[in-house]
């Protein structure tokens, strides 16, 4: 292997590193479907993966993240926003501050 990782990459065997992602392709997007290499590049979405794993750890299994909790994300991601908020939004001009 041209980075010197063929004996933690490069195949699925015992003890090497592995990423897979299944995914699901018999949604309305995926019909008719001519050729399923073709699909998977060109018309599989995000929405699409199933189950997701990670360096042999499973990070997502039939859609549901395993990882991270919903809601801390969920607060996290309205926190960042009032944040982005705050920073782009202009000031008024001199003498017309908000009452």
């Amino acid at each position: 292997m041209a980075l010197g990782l063929g004996d933690k990459t490069g195949s699925l065997e015992a003890g090497k590193q592995a990423d897979l992602i299944t995914v699901t392709m018999d949604g309305a997007r995926q019909t008719p479907m001519y050729d399923a290499m073709s699909h998977l590049v060109y018309v599989t979405r995000g929405d699409d993966v199933r189950n997701t794993m990670v360096a042999g750890r499973l990070l997502m299994r039939d859609h549901q993240v395993l990882t991270l909790n919903r809601s801390d994300v969920l607060r996290d991601a309205r926190a960042m926003a009032a944040r982005v908020k705050a920073a782009v939004t202009p000031a008024p001009p001199a003498g017309k501050e908000k009452k």
